[in-house]
């Protein structure tokens, strides 16, 4: 099970929602089973803090369970950033992302 909840700023503009992320601090709260502070709880289901994050493009493949499994699926190096920019709207931003 993957809880979700309302994407942070960072995700917004990519999907509708995003995993809810437990920080290391939170994590006996919310695996305590006689936990009884449900504010607390609710604090941890809020969208993660966008400032701890980073995004960058990858390749389509990834969606493609097969081919993921096979690829390399981390963050690419400056070699291989050519040719995982998503065609279309990012065509461009593959010139400016060089260097």
């Amino acid at each position: 099970m993957i809880l979700t909840a309302t994407p942070n700023t960072l995700l917004a503009g990519i999907h509708d929602r995003m995993p809810v992320i437990v920080t290391p601090d939170k994590y006996d709260l919310w695996l305590n089973p006689e936990v009884g502070d449900f504010d607390a709880v609710r604090e941890i289901l809020k969208p993660y803090n966008p400032s701890l994050m980073r995004h960058y493009p990858v390749s389509p493949r990834v969606t493609e369970t097969k081919k993921a499994i096979k690829a390399n699926v981390g963050r690419p190096d400056q070699n291989q950033r050519k040719e995982l920019w998503f065609a279309g709207e990012n065509a461009n931003c593959e010139q400016n992302d060089r260097g």
